[in-house]
């Protein structure tokens, strides 16, 4: 007898959407000029930056210390990296995929690495906090106003 159960997904609930949330903001305590991969201030107010770009972030230019936490799409993530890497100046949010080429690009440009020693739990678009996401997480600093800030302080205590 075959039985065929079918698996009911609430979309309200469901989403690609991860947003980075506020724990992390108020460990690294710094302003950032641009979010270039933004879903706007109206969904993340907390993110501390002056510009955000909701569209378009690969295509437009980058100024000043920006704040990443790119799409981790499997063929958009490299670009995003790249942009990054030549841009140089800010702290990026990437999984852990170390075997990866484009970890193997990331980390020969970094000034520092953050391996985070928890999961993230990451914020939906609805505003709830899930579990931890199932991928670790990395915090890639390139710059010099980004590295010293880790050098300086123990940022993840407490979380």
């Amino acid at each position: 007898m075959l039985v065929v159960r079918y698996l009911t997904i609430d979309p309200t609930d469901t989403t690609a959407e991860w947003y980075t949330p506020p724990y992390i903001f108020d460990a690294l305590a710094c302003w950032f000029d641009l979010d270039p991969a933004s879903p706007g201030g109206n969904v993340v107010p907390w993110v501390p930056a002056d510009r955000r770009y909701t569209c378009e972030g690969l295509q437009r230019e980058w100024s000043g210390y920006v704040w990443l936490n790119p799409p981790y799409g499997r063929k958009i993530l490299t670009q995003w990296v790249q942009k990054f890497i030549n841009h140089g100046n800010g702290i990026l949010l990437v999984p852990e995929r170390t075997s990866t080429r484009w970890w193997q690009l990331l980390s020969n440009h970094a000034d520092l690495i953050l391996c985070v020693n928890k999961k993230i739990p990451f914020v939906t678009p609805t505003g709830k906090t899930k579990g931890a996401h199932a991928i670790g997480s990395t915090l890639v600093a390139i710059g010099k106003k980004a590295s010293p800030r880790w050098k300086a302080r123990a940022i993840w205590a407490g979380c």
